[in-house]
């Protein structure tokens, strides 16, 4: 007889610790990819998705192909030991059965499942009653009431009797176990870790923390001073506010009123300002911020900008306005901060633009979009 129970062997344990690593490699490419730009991490991920398959599918075929034919189902006797219906919704009734099945060729043993009695047919299956049911004898637990047995069959149901078989003797359908499921989830974590770990550089800053430019700074002159920041960010959540804010930083030092800055390169030069806040002029261009601290060519009555009151939570939305609004498919994206000739109010003016040409749109001070000019 085939064993009641069973187990994962080592080759089973070995499958699912290597399965949780390739899933949890490949979820970590899914995320990974996209978060560093790198896009080919999605197919690596897709591929180590069809590997995980190969490896849990094959195992399967080779015991298939090389087990011996499956028996059929064959039918014996067996007690009602207990029944439970676990609903009444319709005519037909689920009811759990648990059975001594009593094979003419084995020992007895228990069997618990499931099966629909008809309504009227209930008071037939009584406990400690005798019934005619189907079990295969390579899958025990797999047992079915046979509700209309033949002739011979119903007759032995009527005149033999069945001994109850101990309780331990239940058969149950193969886990993969505890140990299974812990090697797998293992197998996850140190799946996602390693991708993690291989591309650390990508993901976080040099002082371990992430969500802002990757940022180091060497001092070229004592009137000049270079910072290089790696990733194309300028045009993710909070980026645009970043990197203003490491402009004011930098003019509050000692060298610089002029500065430019892009995801490769920020240059900064000249005097101290009074208020490193306060500038002439400030626009976004591509990826690049550039500002020019007060100097001596601008009029006195001139009203400086202030870096600190510029409307930044809205400045990703006017650049997404202006490239999904203007008729065209922009390449290029420039936004300027400039005061009104006339009226000396702050002016923000975004611009987009393809091989084509070029269209704008102008908002006031709060981010809000007063003038939009499409491409004709």
């Amino acid at each position: 007889m085939a064993d009641r129970t069973g187990g994962p062997g080592a080759a089973a344990l070995l499958r699912g610790f290597l399965s949780g690593g390739l899933v949890g490699a490949a979820l970590a490419c899914f995320v990974v990819g996209p978060v560093t730009d790198r896009m080919n991490l999605l197919g690596f991920g897709a591929g180590l998705i069809a590997a995980n398959v190969l490896l849990l599918a094959i195992p399967k075929a080779v015991r298939r192909r090389s087990a011996p034919a499956r028996p059929g189902p064959r039918r014996a006797l067996a007690r009602i030991e207990s029944r439970r219906a676990l609903s009444s919704e319709s005519g037909d009734i689920p009811v759990e059965f648990v059975l001594t099945v009593a094979p003419d060729d084995a020992s007895a043993y228990r069997a618990k499942f499931t099966q629909s009695i008809n309504l009227v047919d209930i008071p037939d299956y009584k406990p400690a009653g005798i019934v005619v049911v189907e079990y295969r004898p390579d899958q025990l637990w797999k047992v079915q009431i046979v509700t209309e047995p033949d002739a011979a069959w119903a007759r032995r149901a009527r005149e033999e009797a069945v001994d109850s078989a101990p309780a331990s003797t239940l058969a149950t359908m193969p886990t993969e176990g505890c140990g299974f499921c812990l090697l797998m989830l293992v197998g996850l974590l140190l799946g996602a870790a390693a991708v993690v770990f291989a591309f650390r550089g990508d993901l976080f800053d040099d002082d371990g923390t992430s969500g802002s430019p990757n940022v180091t700074s060497t001092t070229t002159s004592t009137t000049s001073s270079t910072v290089r920041i790696t990733g194309d960010v300028m045009l993710m959540p909070g980026q645009m506010r970043g990197a203003a804010e490491q402009l004011i930083a930098l003019m509050g030092t000692d060298k610089a009123t002029e500065l430019s800055i892009d995801e490769d390169f920020m240059s900064v030069a000249a005097p101290k300002p009074a208020d490193p806040g306060l500038v002439d002029s400030f626009r976004f261009r591509d990826g690049k911020v550039e500002a020019t601290g007060p100097h001596g060519t601008r009029r006195p009555d001139e009203p400086l900008i202030d870096l600190r009151a510029l409307p930044y939570d809205r400045m990703l939305f006017l650049v997404v306005e202006a490239k999904a609004a203007l008729g065209l498919t922009p390449e290029t994206w420039h936004m300027s901060f400039h005061r009104a000739p006339d009226t000396g109010e702050l002016e923000i003016i975004v611009t987009v633009g393809d091989s084509y040409g070029g269209a704008s749109l102008r908002a006031d001070a709060e981010g809000n979009v007063v003038e939009r000019s499409p491409r004709r």
